[in-house]
């Protein structure tokens, strides 16, 4: 049964039932019920009703008044797909897939409505598929779609009442690229965003890939992704078969152990000269991005191989590195960060304390 913005319904498996105020998915909607509350309900729970039946005796015009008010809340006017910004200036966040909340209201950030986005800055275009976690832990699937690179996705407005019920979810990807070079394994990543982040104003980020201040969350990092390589062997009937390359697991050294300076603990130097040899050509740009990705790379390192402590020494300069450095660790869940001992780093380092569980 097709439902729209506006139809009364009848709870199958509940008493009541409310006004059809937002189509989520093909197969979910929101119901506004009498009591003001706005309930995700599945179509196969539902029940159309005609306003002639004795069933809309249900709907009064409180009811309609709420279903006006709920309408008008959202902006049905959004574009789905729209291209990402490049704005000079900005903070620059590294190529991934991320989930962008964007306030409204850009003076109040922690109040009023949140659009919801999935972020593709990345070369790839990006097949997804968006589930959000049920109270029981099954999934239901919202939605579905190909986010151009360099682009994102609209998903959803929402109250921030509704933070709890988009906070937590799944999301699964599929990269293509017409470039040759490797292509990249699928993901599938669980995402369990803390509902408080929503609740501190510098955890809203102005960066060059949107207008405005968002919440931003690291769904999965590029550089980090997994691919597979193939090549072409000859076979004895003359056909060509492919070779499936770099997805054998290699017992190697890991990163954070060439930091170690004592059990479960890394101190990482990332002044430019002790991460390249010849850094004379250069630019100041350049050089921020070779420290950022050792220091991500590094990072995750320690995070995967159960180090509890890694001291970063980001030195003095204009603070630019140090400053970038503590927003890309504002985005990890499970750590916490503090100023190094000023008695061996100065003011220079960062001591970054990392939280197993």
């Amino acid at each position: 049964m097709e439902f729209r913005t506006g139809d009364k319904v009848k709870f199958l498996n509940q008493t009541g039932g409310g006004i059809i105020s937002k189509i989520i998915s093909p197969s979910m909607v929101k119901v506004a019920i009498e009591d003001g509350f706005e309930i995700p309900t599945m179509v196969s729970e539902l029940l159309k009703l005609d306003s002639t039946e004795k069933s809309a005796k249900f709907f009064t015009e409180k009811t309609l008044v709420i279903q006006q008010a709920a309408e008008d809340s959202y902006d049905d006017s959004v574009e789905k797909i729209t291209p990402l910004l490049n704005r000079a200036g900005y903070k620059k966040l590294p190529e991934g897939i991320y989930m962008a909340f964007v306030p409204h209201n850009q003076k109040w950030l922690i109040t009023g409505l949140l659009d919801i986005f999935i972020v593709n800055n990345t070369d790839y275009q990006v097949l997804y598929s968006y589930f959000l976690t049920e109270d029981d832990g099954t999934y239901t699937g919202m939605d579905c779609d190909v986010i151009p690179d360099g682009c994102k996705v609209y998903l959803q407005t929402i109250d921030r009442n509704e933070i709890t019920s988009w906070n937590k979810g799944l999301l699964q990807l599929l990269f293509h690229t017409e470039e040759p070079g490797k292509v990249l394994l699928p993901a599938s990543t669980n995402f369990d965003i803390k509902e408080s982040r929503f609740i501190k104003e510098d955890n809203y980020k102005d960066t060059s890939l949107i207008e405005g201040k968002a919440l931003y969350f690291c769904i999965l990092e590029l550089l980090k992704q997994g691919s597979i390589s193939g090549r072409y062997t000859e076979t004895k009937r003359g056909s060509h078969e492919t070779e499936v390359l770099g997805a054998v697991q290699y017992k190697e050294i890991p990163m954070i152990d060439k930091h170690r300076i004592s059990p479960g603990i890394a101190e990482i130097d990332l002044h430019i000269d002790e991460l390249v040899g010849d850094n004379a050509k250069l630019d100041t740009d350049q050089i921020l991005k070779v420290q950022l990705d050792y220091f991500t790379r590094t990072l995750e390192s320690a995070i995967a191989n159960k180090y509890y402590k890694v001291i970063f020494i980001h030195g003095v300069g204009n603070g630019t590195l140090k400053s970038e450095v503590k927003f890309l660790l504002d985005a990890y869940e499970g750590l916490t960060y503090t100023q190094a001992s000023q008695k061996n780093y100065g003011v220079g380092a960062i001591e970054v304390n990392i939280l197993h569980r």
